[in-house]
């Protein structure tokens, strides 16, 4: 996959409708949306309907991705889980189960050098307590589904969940000045499991959310395998958006072309021996 500067500049050209950038942002990234997706959903072929509206979505509406506070490649990773954990939380399959040991454990103490990552703050936690969040990040669960896991209430979720992001929040933004509260809310709407809308949020916390929704994205896209994209699945996308360039359409019609000229050439022959008159 492409680095985030690069990425941004072929959704420019994609913004003027440049159908190379395109073919080459769904080559380069389809692999990884579509694994993040069926990882959340369970389901190939939903996966790929989400992947298709995403690209659909990225041709008509590039500026959207590449104008965000987020490199677009973030924007649409973040976008992709959203929908798919839309998706997902649509039907009421059970999630896996989930001990209680895992909501209870404590925050560890070990460090690690790349501490201002949250994939390097996970480390800092609990074998359990970082399973616990890697499957909200990364599966799409949100407090219900861990609190049906494990068999307790939501608040005993909720609180296990918010003492990780505290935790975390050490790790990754000490010094900040942001609130502890403020990190939670910010936390809870970028994760997706508090009820939080972005929109809802005070302005005065968009930039610690961008922190948050920033460090998600890099966390999915490092630690998520791309898988195969089936052609038929670019084929179909791109017959939705990408107008057919003049090869293409030669390519289409030529077959008839060839057919007519030969029909009038046949025509124009008997004529000339007589076997027609002209009319």
């Amino acid at each position: 996959m492409t680095g985030p500067e690069e990425t941004d500049s072929l959704i420019a050209r994609i913004a003027m409708a440049d159908r190379v950038a395109f073919e080459t942002v769904f080559h380069q990234a389809s692999g990884t949306f579509l694994a993040i997706a069926q990882r959340i959903t369970g389901d190939l072929v939903e996966a790929e309907e989400i992947l298709e509206q995403l690209y659909v979505d990225l041709w008509d509406q590039a500026d959207h991705f590449r104008d965000g506070p987020l490199p677009a490649i973030d924007e649409l990773a973040l976008t992709i889980r959203d929908r798919a954990i839309t998706r997902k939380r649509s039907r009421a399959n059970r999630p896996p189960e989930l001990r209680t040991s895992d909501l209870l454990s404590q925050p560890g103490h070990h460090t690690v050098d790349e501490a201002a990552t949250l994939a390097g703050c996970l480390e800092t936690l609990p074998k359990a307590r970082a399973t616990l969040m890697r499957r909200i990040i990364l599966d799409g669960e949100s407090y219900d589904d861990l609190a049906q896991a494990a068999d307790v209430d939501v608040e005993t979720v909720r609180a296990s969940v918010q003492g990780a992001i505290v935790a975390l929040r050490a790790c990754m933004i000490s010094g900040s000045d942001f609130s502890v509260e403020d990190t939670i809310s910010a936390a809870e709407a970028a994760l997706g499991v508090g009820g939080h809308e972005e929109n809802g949020q005070p302005a005065d916390i968009s930039d610690v959310l961008a922190f948050w929704q920033s460090q998600i994205a890099h966390l999915m896209l490092s630690e998520t395998d791309p898988i195969p994209v089936p052609e038929q699945v670019l084929r179909r996308i791109t017959s939705r958006v990408v107008p057919p360039d003049q090869e293409t359409i030669w390519a289409q019609i030529w077959p008839y072309a060839v057919a007519g000229a030969l029909a009038a050439g046949v025509l124009w022959l008997a004529m000339r021996a007589g076997i027609l008159l002209p009319l």
